[in-house]
């Protein structure tokens, strides 16, 4: 495990070693989480989503893609010669 020690300085603030970044894939302007686990900070880097976006990333949204994505990986799909049978398709 690596381990470094950094002193707080003025308003709590302290520095990530640029190995440690480096380890985390953290870049300048990059977001991180901080929680507190059994009296440790945990520091876990962030991707930050549009709001419009956010669905996507919902509990059951991702079990749909899942669930589009195996169906996929069994060959449970269908292809079209043209967007004229798709929409034929998709009302009946």
């Amino acid at each position: 495990m690596k381990e470094v020690v950094r002193e707080i300085a003025r308003n709590g603030h302290f520095t990530i070693p640029r190995e440690i970044r480096k380890l985390l894939g953290i870049k300048d302007g990059d977001f991180v989480r901080l929680t507190i686990r059994n009296g440790r900070i945990v520091v876990t880097p962030l991707i930050l989503v549009d709001k419009d976006q956010k669905y996507f990333f919902s509990a059951e949204c991702q079990k749909e893609v899942k669930k589009a994505e195996e169906a996929f990986q069994r060959g449970d799909f269908s292809t079209y010669k043209s967007v004229e049978v798709l929409k034929k398709d998709i009302e009946e």
